[in-house]
């Protein structure tokens, strides 16, 4: 492979990661004006006010973003992320910013960092303002959570 199309590859990969990148912010954010519509709509009936889901944003690789599906056995979807979201109750929402396969310096390098800060500076895209945590993954560094109201 050529040095162009080794470029080609890249710039479609980043274009990949992006649209992904899109299509769970706006799910996200659904979800977050769903809840906050129904606490409204709750609030103004005089009806009896459901809990507050917690809100992450999560970022890493594999660990967070594992598509295999491993035939429903034990559970049908394999990733961290997807477990989170089942447990609980309200189930937690999860803004996920990981990408299988993904290196740690592409992870933590400065234009995701800058999705990041994007994400958390966005005070529509959480339920309460700002996601009640980050949590961080990778094969070496599993599992890392950063709680936090400072975020």
């Amino acid at each position: 492979m050529d040095e162009l199309q080794r470029s080609k590859v890249k710039a479609q990969l980043r274009q990949d990661v992006e649209d992904e990148f899109a299509r769970r912010s706006a799910e996200h954010r659904a979800r977050v004006n769903q809840t906050k519509a129904r606490r409204r709509h709750r609030e103004a009936h005089g009806l009896e006010v459901t809990p507050v889901p917690l809100d992450f944003l999560a970022i890493g690789d594999s660990w967070f973003d594992y598509p295999v599906n491993d035939l429903g056995v034990p559970w049908p979807n394999q990733d961290i992320v997807a477990q989170l979201q089942t447990i609980g109750n309200p189930s937690p929402i999860i803004l996920s910013r990981a990408i299988l396969g993904q290196a740690m310096t592409t992870v933590m390098g400065l234009p995701n960092q800058k999705q990041y800060v994007n994400d958390i500076a966005d005070s529509t895209q959480w339920i309460v303002g700002k996601p009640d945590a980050m949590m961080r993954s990778s094969c070496r560094a599993v599992g890392t959570i950063w709680w936090g109201t400072n975020l």
